[in-house]
């Protein structure tokens, strides 16, 4: 079976996460819209779903609601309205565009999401800056 693209690029993210940072990969086909990492640090908790774009957008927007389910987004909604921290991570060969709580309701220009990748070891630096409380 081949490895998805979503997959290859969370992976290089959590290359960079070290072992006080735990995290688990969710994938439970009964449970569906529960994003794809949790991360969980010494002072909180984050909730990360993964999309992966295919190639840097040079001339049209990002829709993130686009790249989501409904149930994800659902999810995520929930999570974020009860004060829980949330994030959607688009990824592309050139790294990555975090979007932190429900941010990713909002469509981004090609032009912001270039200038907003960011590299896997900056992505998860932002990662473990939102669950330890040691790195903030």
């Amino acid at each position: 079976m081949a490895v998805k693209p979503e997959t290859t690029f969370s992976k290089g993210v959590l290359a960079h996460i070290p072992r006080d940072v735990y995290h688990m990969k969710n994938n439970n086909p009964y449970l569906s819209g529960v994003p794809d990492l949790w991360f969980s640090g010494n002072s909180a908790d984050l909730w990360v779903e993964v999309k992966y774009l295919p190639r840097v957008p040079r001339r049209d927007s990002v829709v993130p609601t686009e790249l989501l389910s409904k149930l994800q987004a659902q999810w995520l909604e929930r999570r974020h309205a009860e004060g829980r921290q949330v994030a959607v991570l688009i990824g592309c060969p050139d790294g990555g565009v975090v979007l932190p709580g429900i941010t990713w309701q909002d469509e981004i220009s090609a032009m912001s999401f270039v200038a907003r990748i960011q590299s896997r070891p900056a992505l998860a630096q932002w990662i473990i800056e939102r669950v330890n409380t040691n790195t903030r």
